[in-house]
């Protein structure tokens, strides 16, 4: 069984953190290479708000054009993403 790391999220950020910035922005660049999600978290940690402004509104505009449907999960995410940029 895996354990919970949301559970003690504080205990797991010091625990992430005790991995060294080197290891930690290893990690990400795998991450971003097999997923979409983990591009777009590093795209956006690397981008000033402008920049990540523009592409929300970019990714948005493409979403209105398209047929495609969305599940809730994909809403939610694509919300919180918006929400994350705004701070």
């Amino acid at each position: 069984m895996e354990r919970d790391i949301f559970a003690d999220s504080e205990g797991t950020i010091k625990e992430l953190a005790s991995l060294g910035a080197e290891r930690l922005a290893a990690e990400l660049i795998k991450l971003a290479r097999k997923t979409d999600e983990g591009l777009f978290a590093v795209l956006r940690l690397l981008s000033f708000p402008p920049e990540n402004l523009e592409r929300f509104k970019k990714n948005l505009s493409r979403i209105k054009r398209g047929r495609k449907s969305y599940d809730w999960d994909a809403a939610a995410d694509l919300a919180e993403r918006k929400s994350t940029r705004r701070s």
